[in-house]
C-alpha cells in the first residue's frame, strides 16, 4: 500500500514539476551566438529535404508536429501531446507558446528542429535546433516578437530524425519470427 501510495506522489510530482517547469523563451535573434537558429528569405514552405539542407543534417528528417494559425492540427504522430497557443492579433500573431499535454509522449532525440513560418517578410521563415537548445520536450516554448507590425506567424512545426530500428531490436524481431514459424511448422 505505501509503495504504491509513493509511486503514486513521484508521478505527480514529476507531472507538476514538467508544468511548472520555467518555459523557454525563443525570439528571432534567439541563438545567433551559439549557432542554434538559421533564417532564409524563401517564401514558400520549405519541405524535409530542404530543411535538412538548410541545418546541414545528413539524415531524413520527418514532421512530427506542425499547426497552422486558424486551422485544425495537423495529423502527425505528436499532434495529441502539443497544444499552439497564438496570441496578439489571431489571424495574424506574432506570439505562440507550444505547451506540452501532461500524460502524452513527448519528443526525445536528436536532432528535434523547431521551423517558424511566416513567408511575406524577410526573413521568411526560422529554424531553431531545440536539442542544442536544450529543450526536454515537456517544456512550453513561448515564441515572442515574431514579425511584430510587419507581419506574422503563419505556422510552427517540429521535424527531427527519422526513427531507425538499432540492431538489437531487429535482431529479437528476427528470433521472434522464427520462433513463430517453427511454430507454426510444427
Amino acid at each position: 500500500m505505501r509503495k504504491g501510495i509513493g509511486l503514486l506522489f513521484v508521478v505527480l510530482l514529476t507531472v507538476t514539476s514538467a508544468a511548472l517547469a520555467d518555459p523557454m523563451v525563443i525570439t528571432p535573434s534567439t541563438g545567433i551566438l551559439n549557432l542554434t537558429r538559421w533564417e532564409g528569405t524563401e517564401t514558400g514552405n520549405l519541405n524535409l529535404a530542404a530543411i535538412a539542407s538548410k541545418v546541414g543534417y545528413g539524415g531524413i528528417l520527418e514532421e512530427w508536429y506542425k499547426q497552422d494559425v486558424g486551422l485544425p492540427e495537423a495529423a502527425l504522430p505528436f499532434a495529441p501531446s502539443y497544444t499552439t497557443t497564438f496570441s496578439n492579433d489571431p489571424s495574424d500573431p506574432a506570439d505562440a507558446d507550444i505547451e506540452w499535454v501532461p500524460g502524452e509522449p513527448w519528443i526525445t532525440g536528436s536532432p528535434i528542429y523547431l521551423y517558424v513560418k511566416d513567408g511575406n517578410q524577410d526573413p521568411a521563415w526560422y529554424i531553431f535546433d531545440l536539442v542544442a537548445a536544450g529543450w526536454d520536450g515537456k517544456e512550453t516554448l513561448e515564441l515572442r516578437d515574431f514579425w511584430p507590425r510587419q507581419g506574422a506567424i503563419s505556422h510552427v512545426e517540429f521535424v527531427g530524425a527519422t526513427s531507425v530500428p538499432e540492431p538489437l531490436t531487429l535482431v529479437l524481431l528476427g528470433a521472434g519470427l522464427i520462433g513463430l514459424g517453427l511454430l507454426r511448422r510444427r
